[in-house]
């Protein structure tokens, strides 16, 4: 089932913590590099206007993605937009599936941050809040509680993200 291919790869990010982060920053690296390929060949000179549309495409493929794996996670612990159950609790202990999406959204926020800081570094409030993301899921994985509140923020604000970077 869905579920239990999303838990394999929820079990390798948990015991292989760096390795998947490398591994998923490696991936929105080489899809980036892909992309700003792709729109030079397209006709876009604009060294800035490449990143843009690359970090836009990419960002876009990393909500699709995300969205998938939080509304799973969501669904699959009693989350309703419309009201809250005692099973549904914020605090509760990071499950495997909410370790791996935060793994995901912390190495996408990590090499965006860095591209960012190269690219765009007058983007002050967007880099604040990479900063402030990392830092949150981080201390979630430290604490290894809160992986919910995590995918509700992330559902909730990566939902719309593909609207945003069309």
């Amino acid at each position: 089932s869905q579920r239990e291919a999303w838990e394999r790869i929820a079990a390798y990010g948990s015991e292989n913590f760096v390795t998947a982060h490398v591994s998923i920053c490696s991936f929105f690296l080489v899809l980036r590099v892909l992309f700003v390929f792709i729109f030079k060949r397209l006709g876009v000179k604009s060294d800035k206007q490449l990143q843009d549309i690359a970090a836009s495409a990419v960002g876009c493929i990393h909500s699709t993605i995300i969205c998938v794996l939080t509304l799973e996670e969501l669904l699959s612990r009693q989350w309703s937009p419309f009201s809250f159950t005692q099973e549904f609790d914020l605090a509760s202990a990071n499950t495997k599936t909410g370790i791996c999406a935060m793994i995901f959204t912390n190495s996408y926020m990590l090499q965006d941050l860095a591209l960012m800081l190269r690219y765009s570094p007058d983007e002050a409030l967007y880099i604040l809040h990479h900063m402030a993301t990392i830092t949150y899921m981080s201390s979630c994985m430290l604490v290894r509680h809160g992986d919910l509140s995590v995918a509700l923020c992330i559902f909730l604000g990566e939902m719309t993200n593909p609207v945003i970077n069309s």
